[in-house]
């Protein structure tokens, strides 16, 4: 449930570029031991090539497939999802995109790391809707708007005809983890390599799945 303090003023709308720093700031924040081991780079220079990034349209982490949760004009929550049918092809397009954001010397630490990361990653079935990132300000969490940005991307699975909504979790946020089972998701699987856990500090990738009501 929204919290009266938020509610009259809440407002979920299409992101565009121009949110890029301040959407950024919450998916950076919603997983930076993904990110960072991702772009094999410190936080400050993950979330500068996210930036840069984000504001460069369709790909899986583009402005072009996120949301962004208002209040009183701010951005205080982002999702970032897609369906399964269009995940593999989103993904691919961060490679078109890296070049001139991402220095030369830097990609074969992030090719080591994405090979690791792409064995930790389940699959997402191309009948599913996936969810990259819900992020909300931490002083705003526990009032609604979380529950509201999972509700969106729900609705849109729906009217795109999925058949359930998954999401992938760190194994060691254990408040997200009771959020979205709050929620109605269950984890399916859980997976992890050495290098990942070593790297990351985050244990593992858990997926989390919720079929859908038709």
């Amino acid at each position: 449930m929204i919290s009266s303090s938020v509610r009259s003023s809440l407002q979920v709308r299409p992101c565009t570029a121009a949110d890029a720093v301040a959407a950024t700031q919450l998916l950076f924040a919603a997983g930076p031991e993904l990110f960072t081991y991702t772009f094999a780079s410190s936080a400050e220079k993950t979330l500068e090539i996210l930036t840069k990034a984000f504001a460069k349209p369709d790909h899986a982490f583009s402005y072009s497939h996120a949301q962004v949760a208002e209040v009183e004009g701010e951005v205080v929550g982002l999702l970032v999802s897609y369906s399964g049918a269009l995940k593999t092809e989103a993904e691919n397009r961060v490679h078109q995109v890296m070049p001139g954001i991402v220095p030369v010397w830097k990609v074969p630490g992030m090719l080591l790391n994405l090979t690791d990361l792409n064995r930790v990653k389940q699959p997402v079935p191309v009948q599913d809707y996936y969810v990259l990132c819900v992020a909300v300000k931490p002083e705003l969490q526990g009032q609604g708007i979380g529950t509201c940005l999972l509700s969106q991307a729900e609705t849109m699975a729906a009217l795109e005809g999925c058949g359930a909504v998954a999401l992938d979790l760190t194994l060691n946020n254990q408040q997200a983890l009771r959020f979205c089972q709050g929620l109605g998701y269950r984890v399916v699987q859980s997976s992890t390599t050495p290098r990942f856990e070593r790297q990351t500090g985050a244990g593992g990738l858990q997926r989390l799945v919720k079929p859908l009501v038709v």
